[in-house]
């Protein structure tokens, strides 16, 4: 019984930690974006 609610946890733990892996690749994804975009504004800028 104990056993099967440590499982259970772990699982719900890999799939959160998954979600929160994607979540951070696509902020990252995002931040780049907007650094390229600012980076290219200050270029355009000089």
């Amino acid at each position: 019984m104990n056993f099967k609610k440590k499982m259970i946890r772990i699982k719900k733990l890999k799939k959160q930690k998954k979600q929160l892996y994607k979540y951070i690749l696509f902020t990252q994804v995002k931040i780049e974006k907007i650094n390229t975009k600012l980076i290219n504004l200050i270029l355009g800028k000089k």
